[in-house]
């Protein structure tokens, strides 16, 4: 057997592998084009990478590459491809999607429920995983009602995914985003109000639980007005003096967040960040980087109190001792402006 018609019976080995993990509907009408993609991609890799043998192609290739590749061939085609069955649940419709995965709204057939189910894409850096992994294991453990419940956590080779509660509503940034008008102040704070009781929960843990990642776009609200944290991928336990991942969102996340260091206080400045955007349509994101004094909430949005600014302007200040100490602190003022 010549060299090259070993490299093609790998190939083909590996395709007839990558195939089996699409729905059987979907292998039948577009298999013979996802054989040509898979070919395009060999060859490009074989031009790019110079000789590779099986491990090389694998590693390099089908866990990084193969189904997005074929994914952006089916669609210059016009080809989408829908899924049918996540494990045991039934997909509905797509919810929404993120830079590390896709959130649907599925049916369990065992309850008869509809569910939420966040699945990692294909082809995601395998390091993310510890995100979702530790998103399920602190959903699993707490109890709260501004916390969905797990149903679910399932790491299978190449499909890991979690199933929770289906939450009837939006996210607060959608919210936001969809009103042509300022929010009304009190709606806010009484959303404020609630994200104060849950971070009040994960602060009162032993050792104490920091969120890192409070933003409007992960915190939902139902048709009832009941506040969720919905994405809990970079929670860590606080321990002082120890270092922790230099990871958070820009707008949102306070200076010593990007050093390494967290504490609970660190939350209250996101909450604050929060509040600003939400009462003041001023997105943080498209700004420098820690400059809330510069945009007073009173002159951004004249419905809004001194008070009520004074203590949006303390949760956010740059110092963490010259904020609040406690989200309980946070709480109290803030029904007292209001």
């Amino acid at each position: 057997m010549t060299t090259h018609t070993r490299t093609l019976t790998v190939h083909d080995r590996l395709y007839q592998a990558l195939l089996r993990l699409y729905p059987a509907e979907f292998r039948r009408e577009y298999g013979s084009l996802m054989a040509l993609a898979f070919r395009d991609l060999c060859r490009d890799a074989r031009h790019n990478g110079g000789g590779f043998g099986l491990v090389g192609l694998w590693w390099r290739t089908l866990r990084d590459l193969v189904r997005s590749v074929i994914t952006e061939h089916l669609a210059q085609r016009g080809v989408t491809m829908e899924l049918e069955k996540i494990g045991q649940y039934e997909v509905k419709d797509q919810l929404g999607s993120g830079g590390m995965g896709d959130i649907y709204r599925v049916h369990d057939p065992e309850s008869g429920q509809d569910r939420a189910l966040k699945i990692l894409k294909p082809g995601v850096d395998p390091g993310y995983r510890k995100y979702i992994r530790k998103q399920a294991k602190y959903l699993t453990e707490l109890n709260h009602p501004a916390l969905p419940t797990c149903y679910e956590f399932v790491e299978d080779g190449d499909q890991v995914y979690l199933v929770m509660d289906l939450i009837d509503g939006s996210d607060l940034l959608h919210i936001l985003e969809t009103s042509d008008e300022h929010l009304p102040v009190a709606e806010v704070v009484g959303w404020a109000l609630g994200a104060c009781d849950l971070l009040a929960y994960l602060h009162a843990q032993t050792p104490p639980l920091i969120s890192r990642d409070v933003k409007p776009s992960n915190i939902m609200v139902d048709r009832e007005g009941q506040v969720f944290l919905v994405e809990m991928g970079i929670i860590e336990e606080y321990h002082p003096g120890s270092e922790l991942e230099k990871i958070g969102t820009e707008g949102y996340s306070p200076p010593e967040q990007y050093k390494g260091f967290s504490d609970p206080r660190s939350d209250i400045f996101a909450l604050g960040a929060t509040l600003h955007h939400l009462l003041t349509r001023r997105d943080p994101r498209k700004f420098e980087p820690f400059t809330f004094a510069e945009a007073p909430p009173c002159e951004l949005n004249p419905a809004i109190s001194e008070a009520l600014a004074a203590v949006i302007m303390k949760a956010v200040e740059q110092e963490p001792d010259d904020r609040y100490q406690t989200v309980v602190e946070l709480k109290a003022a803030l029904q007292a402006a209001i």
